[in-house]
């Protein structure tokens, strides 16, 4: 019976020694990994004031495209269809961010509006974004291809900020 009895104790103090060494060993693992708090750190100086930047530049962006948007529909919007106005507001979307546009599909106009006024109208949204008038000219001159079909680009940049004949729509700096 005593050799069972330490055998029994021995294997007790074995198990109990591996007990112990295998709680050790997690409690080890768990210590060793960060807490929540450790892994969601503080946002450094950097990234806050960056990120205050770039939130800051796309909201002026947003605001000068809405602007530049009712300033389309208001002015256009005697003079061409729903369609025309909406296809024309897509279109101007895609020219404020710089792409250079693939496919423009022409919109048309009323005939009170001649090519001066469309020129002007280019030459307002143009500046409003600040383009070059050679980028201008190419855009208007591809979405009212109907209107401006007997004018060269060049002709259209250079008549761009013309005030020397009449027009409905009028050269606009505070359009933004």
């Amino acid at each position: 019976m005593i050799n069972s009895d330490f055998f029994r104790y021995t294997s007790f103090c074995a198990l109990f020694n591996w007990y112990l060494h295998s709680n050790q060993v997690i409690l080890d693992v768990i210590e060793s990994f960060p807490t929540i708090k450790e892994t969601i750190s503080e946002p450094s100086e950097y990234e806050v004031m960056r990120t205050n930047s770039i939130a800051k530049k796309n909201h002026v962006i947003q605001t000068k495209l809405e602007k530049v948007l009712s300033y389309t529909k208001q002015t256009m919007v005697a003079y061409m269809s729903e369609e025309d106005l909406n296809r024309l507001c897509a279109y101007i979307v895609e020219y404020s961010s710089g792409d250079t546009l693939q496919k423009i599909s022409s919109v048309k106009v009323d005939s009170q509006l001649k090519s001066i006024d469309i020129i002007h109208f280019g030459w307002n949204i143009g500046k409003a974004f600040g383009r070059k008038r050679v980028h201008t000219a190419t855009f208007i001159k591809n979405l009212f291809a109907h209107t401006l079909h007997d004018l060269e680009i060049s002709t259209i940049e250079r008549k761009m900020s013309h005030t020397e004949s009449d027009s409905r729509i009028k050269l606009d700096t505070k359009i933004i």
